[in-house]
């Protein structure tokens, strides 16, 4: 079940949130860093560090920031 969630489609809201995340400085890797600690302090933080819609995957972060740039 985990892995059919790594095939989502990050949402609009987190995309806002990493371009933010890069208009501050931080590259892909800090990007996805600083987000997932941020996902620990939600409620069942273990099933969105799983869900792409929340917490995007490194190549669709690559994606974006390379997109952004």
């Amino acid at each position: 079940m985990a892995e059919a969630y790594s095939y989502l489609r990050m949402t609009k809201k987190v995309e806002t949130k990493f371009i933010g995340y890069f208009e501050e400085g931080m590259g892909p890797a800090a990007a996805k860093t600083f987000h997932e600690v941020l996902l620990l302090e939600i409620p069942n933080f273990q099933e969105a560090l799983a869900n792409a819609k929340l917490n995007p995957t490194d190549r669709q972060i690559k994606h974006l920031y390379n997109k952004w740039r």
